[in-house]
């Protein structure tokens, strides 16, 4: 018999049933919904004065809160299905097939939906699923479509639409739309809030000129100042002369002054948005700092552009244009890092930029579970290691980012004078006293050598280096959490500044 799953889906109080022989694809709309927004117009860049009066007690009650839409979907298992203990992942992906999307987010009974999906166990007695979508704000005006799809695991068909074993399937389509509207409310008091402001200035300056600018003046000219004569002296006349320059050099100091002119006006135009990106650039050009620094100055640049990515789109993209070649393939370079980060979990928020937690399905749970690390947080898509780090094992390898090039950084391992080999010699010259220690426990018949120690040591305890992001550090972690929790570490890193900026 095959193993069956039946979705009902729960529209506008109607059961929208799949139970014939077609393989139409259910349609699931979520409806639409009006999200007011106060910062248009001439005040899309968001003034940061501006956004703090939203926390006011008159206007907090007034701001809108990020739209969610709900749908119920109900899900009937046949017995055979119940009886293979049959299971199965719900995804949402967008037009395109991408399950991976930035302006909304799934949730199916309150937890986020990741690219891994949503798991759903077969039972006997049929199961209520609430899909609900947080829509950003920032796509605007939009009608979002895409498909919800199913990969099943001892699942035949589900609403007569039959399953692969190659993927995901699709069973439905889902959509959305989000207006923008207009707060007038909040507008009103913002205005009567500036009209204020302006009468109590007004009227602070009407009190200074009447009860003090005035008084004063009145005072100053009743009172008599001394008169001091000044000696009459009969100075000569003085006649300069100077040659006439050819014109083609006078003609050339009037275009470079034109073209000071020109740059400073240019200059003074700039957004200060655009003026901080510029000067973080400078800085990454300068002599004067090294590796390290010039990765922190580039990731800082990064994080300036991510900003304005969804508030401020128009921005973003001036600022972006504003910056050099090489500055741009860098930052497009940092921000693929995103890509190296784990997918077969859940992110509690944007990935890369928030806890993951793997799946059970990951091979590296069960090890990782015995570690009791199967959550990881990361920052600027750098995983945080500190719970799964050997104690003492940090050493500083700064010094040696600088000495070898990007050809010899990806070499991992190899002979005695290889990046690798050294920075974790550094290791094992901290934790001697813990080397001799292992060594006499289980080597005693063997005469001490801190090299082979360090690398039969390591082993035992299953573990691996760490270059971290910061391209100043190494440590040791334990191999199973380092192979889940994937990430680009120091030397891709101190890649991308030897590239582009040394």
């Amino acid at each position: 018999m095959k193993k069956i799953i039946l979705i009902i889906l729960c529209i506008a109080s109607c059961l929208l049933v799949s139970c014939d022989t077609k393989s139409e694809l259910t349609s699931i709309d979520f409806g639409s919904a009006e999200f007011e927004e106060p910062f248009r117009g001439l005040l899309a860049s968001h003034p940061s004065w501006l956004v703090a009066t939203l926390d006011w007690p008159i206007l907090r009650s007034l701001k809108s809160d990020t739209i969610v839409l709900s749908k119920s979907v109900k899900l009937e298992f046949n017995e055979d299905a119940v009886r293979s203990n049959s299971s199965a992942y719900i995804v949402f992906g967008n037009k395109n097939g991408n399950r991976e999307h930035h302006a909304y987010q799934f949730f199916c009974n309150d937890e986020l939906v990741g690219a891994d999906g949503y798991r759903v166990q077969a039972t006997t007695e049929p199961q209520e699923l609430s899909i609900k979508v947080k829509i950003h704000p920032a796509i605007g005006d939009s009608t979002e479509l895409g498909y919800l799809s199913i990969y099943g695991n001892e699942i035949d068909e589900v609403n007569s639409i039959a399953l692969t074993e190659e993927g995901w399937q699709r069973i439905a389509q889902w959509s959305f739309t989000q207006e923008i509207g207009l707060p007038w409310l909040i507008w009103l008091i913002w205005l009567l809030l500036l009209l204020i402001a302006v009468a109590i200035i007004v009227l602070v300056i009407y009190l200074l000129i009447q009860y003090v600018i005035v008084p004063l003046g009145a005072f100053l000219s009743n009172v008599s100042l001394p008169t001091i004569s000044m000696p009459t002296f009969a100075w000569p006349t003085l006649n300069f002369r100077r040659k006439q320059k050819s014109s083609h050099k006078q003609k050339r100091k009037v275009d470079t002054t034109e073209q000071k002119q020109n740059n400073e006006q240019e200059n003074e135009e700039l957004d200060p948005y655009i003026q901080e990106a510029l000067r973080l650039e400078s800085m990454l050009r300068s002599t004067e700092y090294g590796i390290a620094s010039k990765n922190d100055i580039l990731e800082q640049l990064r994080e300036h552009l991510a900003k304005t990515f969804y508030t401020d789109r128009e921005l973003n993209e001036r600022c972006y244009q504003a910056l050099q070649q090489n500055t741009q393939k860098a930052l497009d370079k940092f921000n693929s890092f995103v890509g190296e980060t784990p997918k077969n979990g859940t992110w509690t928020g944007e990935r890369g930029q928030s806890l993951f937690k793997l799946s059970q399905l990951n091979i590296h749970y069960a090890k990782c579970k015995s570690l009791g690390f199967i959550a990881c947080k990361y920052t600027s898509f750098e995983p945080d290691f500190t719970p799964v780090t050997w104690p003492k094992s940090v050493v500083d390898i700064s010094d040696l980012y600088a000495i070898y090039s990007c050809a010899e950084l990806e070499k991992r391992g190899g002979t005695k004078s290889s990046f690798q080999y050294r920075a974790q010699m550094r290791i094992a010259k901290r934790i001697d006293p813990e080397l001799r220690e292992w060594w006499k426990k289980n080597r005693k018949q063997e005469e001490y050598d801190q090299e082979a120690a360090f690398w039969a040591w390591r082993n035992a305890n299953d573990l691996l280096p760490h270059e971290d992001a910061n391209c100043r550090t190494l440590r040791l972690v334990k191999r199973s959490a380092h192979m889940a929790f994937t990430h680009a570490g120091g030397i891709a890193h101190a890649k991308v500044i030897k590239d582009y900026f040394m």
